[in-house]
């Protein structure tokens, strides 16, 4: 399934035109944005909050829990109304970060320090983590959590890439949790 749509990703990227793609598997999860990169088996969207009518960070979805990929006149509208507020969606610009696969994303993030959503959406607890990755390994990551009151754990939380379903960052969500949340710690 991946494949078909992967050519429709890379129109779009190469038109910077914004899409909605959907993930049957997880039936109330969609998202809303320019693709910018396809790889073998990830895309990575500029991610589009449009509610708000404003870009809002990035997500890196695997290709294969993709269940339909949308760009008609709904989304021809919202790429005209977020030019007239002021955020044009073909001034996007992709991020420094490599999609060949998991790990090369991780890297590129961890690398980064950015603030990062990380989803096991397949898993019984449909888990999610915010934080920064510390290590990359060929099994998975090392992330070191931020809690819910803005304290960073005392110990790294291992995810493999199998469990990983989706990664996000520069969302305004992170970015504002993080402006309220000491340094983290040294490891």
């Amino acid at each position: 399934m991946a494949d078909r749509w992967t050519q429709e990703l890379q129109d779009a990227a190469a038109e910077k035109s914004l899409v909605r793609i959907e993930r049957a598997r997880f039936p109330a999860e969609f998202a809303e944005g320019v693709p910018l990169a396809v790889g073998t088996d990830l895309v990575v969207l500029a991610l589009v909050d449009v509610d708000h009518f404003r870009p809002n960070g990035f997500g890196i979805f695997r290709l294969a829990d993709l269940s339909d990929v949308r760009s008609d006149e709904y989304e021809r509208f919202m790429e005209r109304v977020l030019e007239g507020e002021g955020t044009p969606v073909n001034r996007l610009e992709p991020p420094d970060v490599r999609i060949d696969d998991w790990r090369q994303a991780a890297r590129d993030l961890a690398r980064s320090g950015e603030l990062v959503i990380v989803e096991a959406e397949e898993s019984q607890e449909d888990e999610f983590w915010l934080g920064r990755i510390v290590d990359v390994d060929d099994d998975g990551i090392w992330l070191l959590p931020l809690g819910a009151l803005g304290e960073w754990d005392d110990e790294s939380v291992a995810i493999t890439f199998g469990e990983i379903t989706q990664i996000r960052f520069g969302e305004r969500y992170a970015e504002v949790y993080g402006r309220y949340a000491g340094p983290p710690p040294v490891e």
